[in-house]
């Protein structure tokens, strides 16, 4: 197991090719010198990089409804949160 970041605004960890990431706010991750993970507002995340597939499982504690644009290796990835009612910043799996 690898420490990313622990610091207020982002606290994550990589195990094998998963990263495992609390980002408290807009941020970036630095993966490797030349690898990084970014979000565009705050979220819990597993990020899995399979075979170059990215898998991606994201959470909202705020309950916040929207997208978050996750960007890794300059590829942008948007995970939409459910819309319906009671169900706002729910798990999701891209």
């Amino acid at each position: 197991m690898k420490i990313l970041s622990n610091t207020k605004q982002l606290q994550a960890i990589q195990r094998g090719k998963t990263i495992f990431a609390i980002f408290y706010e807009a941020g970036e991750c630095e993966v490797t010198a030349k690898s990084s993970l970014a979000v565009d507002r705050s979220c819990a995340m597993i990020f899995e990089n399979i075979k170059g597939k990215p898998r991606i499982s994201i959470a909202s504690p705020a309950q916040q409804t929207g997208t978050v644009e996750v960007k890794f290796n300059g590829k942008i990835y948007p995970v939409a949160f459910p819309e319906k009612e009671g169900m706002s910043g729910a798990s999701v799996q891209w």
